[in-house]
Formats: structure tokens, sequence, C-alpha cells
């Protein structure tokens, strides 16, 4: 009975018959949360996180902040919204908090259920490359005719040894990006990897990159991001080969 009447708004959400449907309908979902409570759904079928590591810093490694920032995400094909979230970038896990009669426990949900999430207004899909177990978590960049612009969040450690005891600190690595096409994550490290995709458009990627060469090193999401908006024109300029 949840779950159907939750199917049944999630088919307003997706097939809304004016803009005002889908602005109605969506506090309906906190409504329902909030009827139902949040431990009485599917997110509450997560594992128990127990954390790995002593952090004694605020190098920590999570996205932006050890504290829970407001969120939303689609689990086992079903929206939740205004949720307490943490992704643990190192671990790559996305952790809520669910509320208990002792107070709230922190859940990690299972990644093969969750399809996206948004937190602090960061949008995130979760996908499989050919060689991966299971999905990772990936933050979406740009979205056009198909085509997703990547970046996964790194994170990298360093074990300290005080007066023996044992801590870790956890620093911003070097991220890496992914184009997706069709639901395949395939890594841009290089110009030529770029050219690869679109090979009638080799002298603008050049004079791009040729043009652009400071932004590159000091922002390297706005270079991208700038990049692939002015080559995404249509699917069919692409080399999906």
């Amino acid at each position: 009975m949840k779950k159907n009447f939750r199917q049944f708004l999630s088919l307003l959400l997706l097939y809304p018959a004016t803009s005002f449907s889908q602005t109605a309908v969506e506090p309906v979902y906190e409504l329902f949360d909030s009827v139902i409570h949040i431990q009485n759904t599917d997110l509450a079928n997560g594992i128990e996180y127990v954390e790995q590591h002593i952090i004694r810093s605020d190098d920590h490694k999570y996205f932006q902040t050890m504290e829970y920032l407001n969120g939303n995400v689609i689990y086992d094909g079903q929206p939740y919204s205004n949720l307490d979230l943490r992704y643990n970038i190192f671990d790559d896990l996305l952790l809520t908090r669910i509320p208990t009669a002792g107070g709230a426990t922190l859940i990690q949900l299972h990644k093969e259920n969750v399809q996206v999430f948004n937190i602090d207004g960061h949008s995130f899909i979760a996908l499989k490359g050919t060689s991966d177990e299971k999905p990772q978590f990936y933050e979406i960049l740009l979205e056009g005719n198909d085509i997703l612009l990547l970046k996964k969040h790194r994170k990298k450690i360093k074990k300290h040894l005080d007066q023996n005891f044992t801590y870790f600190e956890f620093k911003e690595d070097t991220p890496e990006y992914f184009v997706s096409i069709n639901g395949n994550p395939e890594e841009i490290d290089s110009q030529r990897s770029v050219r690869k995709l679109f090979p009638n458009k080799e002298e603008q990627i050049q004079n791009f990159y040729r043009s652009n060469s400071s932004l590159k090193r000091e922002n390297p999401d706005k270079f991208l991001t700038l990049l692939f908006q002015s080559l995404i024109l249509s699917t069919s300029e692409l080399n999906l080969n």
C-alpha cells in the first residue's frame, strides 16, 4: 500500500500535466514521509554505519562537511526528499540519518539501490563501469542530448601516530572526469579523449584548449563544462564506437 501510493506520486512527477502539478505534488512526498515516518520506509533497510577511521581535524572524508546536509534521493525507484545526508567520498558511500526511539541512527544506503541523489544543490548519479562490481557515485556537471559530463571526487588518506594514538587525515585528491553515453562512463583524461568523442570538431577542441589553458589549470570543472557546452549540439555528431 505504502509503496503503491509512492509509485503513484512518482508517475505524477515524471509525467506532470502542467508545471503546477509538479509543484503541487512535491510537498505531498514530504507529507507522505511525515505521516508514514522515514524509519518505516525502504531507507531504513540499509546498514548501520560504523566509522572505520578516527578523525581529529577538519580533514575529513566527506563531501564539503562532516555535518548533515539537506538532500533528496531516488532509492529503489522511489523518491525521498528533505533528508539529512552525508556523502562519504573516500569510501564512496551515501549515508542518511534515520530517527529512532533512542535518537537517530546513521544508515548506509545500499549502493545498488541508489539511482540519483542531490545534496546541498549538487546532483550525483550512480553508474557502473565495465570493470566495476558495484556502481560508483559521480557528480553531474552537465547534462544534454543523452550525454552526461561527470566528476568523480577522490580523497586520499594519511595515517598519524600521536603518543600511541592513531588517527587519520583525508585530503582532496585529483578528481577524475567522465562522459556517460547511454549509461556507460568513459574517462576524459586528455584532449585526445575528447577528440575521439567529437572527431569532426578537432580544430574547435584544439583551439579551446589553447585559448583556455589557464582556466584548465585553475578550474577544471568550469573548463570542461564550457568545453562540452560548446560541443554538445546533437548526439549524431558523437563517435559512439
